[in-house]
């Protein structure tokens, strides 16, 4: 994003060192050790990158980390949600109506966060607009 794709292509190549590797040993023992090593996997490419970011940009990871609490604490609550409501019933329409919940929820959530309000709110002010101009140009 800065204007430095050879970093870009450093993080890709560490990433794929690793990556290769874990897939052709995991693939041995199963799928479910497959998926496993690859969400640990994509970790380290995650700590490459914040490491990346510190060392050439001088963006701490724990500034990073701070910067996504918020979501990953909507999404937490979201994911608790989820399981419980897939808990009551597991019919289609019942999973409708969790989604649409669990989506209510994340957004009561994250707007409780005065950061993320501030770009939520003019998001939606913008939304609304569109759609009434597309409302009265019908018209």
């Amino acid at each position: 994003a800065k204007g430095r794709p050879k970093l870009s292509v450093l993080s890709q190549v560490l990433h794929i060192v690793v990556l290769w590797p874990v897939i052709l040993i995991a693939v041995k023992y199963g799928f479910e050790t497959l998926y496993i090593s690859r969400a640990l996997v994509r970790l380290e490419g995650i700590m490459v990158n914040m490491i990346i970011m510190y060392v050439v940009v001088k963006i701490s990871p724990w500034m990073m980390l701070k910067n996504i609490t918020a979501s990953c604490l909507s999404s937490l609550v979201m994911g608790i949600l989820a399981y419980g409501l897939l808990q009551i019933n597991q019919s289609d329409w019942w999973q409708y109506v969790s989604i649409l919940t669990c989506t209510i929820v994340y957004f009561i959530i994250i707007s409780c966060f005065h950061t993320e309000r501030k770009i939520l709110v003019p998001l939606a002010q913008k939304t609304r607009c569109k759609l009434n101009l597309s409302v009265k140009n019908k018209k």
